[in-house]
């Protein structure tokens, strides 16, 4: 008897023991993981954080065609998008050896970051650059372009940078898919 009850004593702790504990690491751990889990995203917050992001980089745009009146470019550059299918790309502008040059001085370059080359027309060759030293223009047009030009059927067009008149115009194009219904029955 004595046997028994040490057994049925040991086990009746062992099970009471076990399921505090598990219970109260049950709770604990549940309380703990829902309050950190728990995610809220302010979309007003985002959207004017994007549209501040998006006029920052317009003023940019436009102090780099003001700029580079003021220094003597003179003609149009003109860069192309494509893109569709979650990607697109910006292409790298021809230019002329006097717009790169100026460019260059000014502290621009098309790239999509602070380093890279730019393509002189009148020469075919590129003019390198410093790393981290320049704005990336081509980044810069990509977040100005004023629709989702790279989701879905994605867009196109050209950006003209207007250096006699120191403007910046964008032509865009939307791809929008249609579908047409057939039916026929017998």
């Amino acid at each position: 008897m004595s046997e028994e009850n040490t057994n049925e004593n040991t086990n009746e702790n062992t099970n009471e023991n076990t399921n505090e504990n598990t219970n109260e690491n049950t709770n604990e751990n549940t309380n703990e993981n829902t309050s950190e889990n728990t995610f809220s995203f302010d979309f007003q917050k985002w959207l004017a954080e994007e549209n501040a992001r998006k006029d920052e980089n317009k003023t940019i745009l436009k102090k780099f065609v003001v700029a580079m009146k003021e220094a003597g470019a003179t003609g149009t550059i003109e860069v192309s998008y494509d893109g569709y299918g979650d990607s697109g790309d910006v292409t790298e502008p021809d230019l002329t050896d006097e717009q790169a040059e100026i460019a260059k001085k000014l502290g621009y370059q098309f790239s999509y970051s602070g380093e890279g080359r730019m393509y002189c027309t009148t020469t075919g060759e590129y003019i390198t650059t410093n790393k981290d030293a320049f704005v990336p223009l081509l980044s810069i047009i990509s977040d100005v372009i004023p629709y989702d030009w790279v989701n879905n059927d994605g867009g196109y067009g050209v950006v003209y940078l207007n250096l006699d008149y120191a403007t910046v115009l964008i032509d865009g194009n939307i791809r929008i898919q249609s579908t047409e219904s057939v039916e026929e029955s017998f």
